[in-house]
């Protein structure tokens, strides 16, 4: 199995789960949301290391859609979240 497989298959899993993504990258925020009550925030450091993750996936396998690479990254955090 290839990085894009595992990417894809990580981003499936992350969607059917119902976990959106938000980034607002000049401020180095991630909010990871489950449902309402739900949700993990990622600043500073630990915003700016998700980033660079889903940046280099994204320079990995570049026919792959942004949000996807978000929301596989996003599965790493889905233990705390779920």
């Amino acid at each position: 199995m290839n990085l894009k497989d595992i990417l894809k298959q990580q981003a499936e899993y992350t969607r059917n789960s119902d976990v959106t993504v938000e980034i607002v990258r000049n401020m180095a925020c991630v909010t990871i949301h489950a449902d309402e009550e739900s949700e993990l925030f990622l600043e500073g450091e630990q915003a700016d290391k998700f980033i660079d993750q889903c940046d280099a996936y994204a320079l990995e396998c570049p026919d792959m859609e942004g949000h996807d690479i978000e929301l596989a990254v996003a599965y790493g955090y889905l233990d705390i979240l779920l």
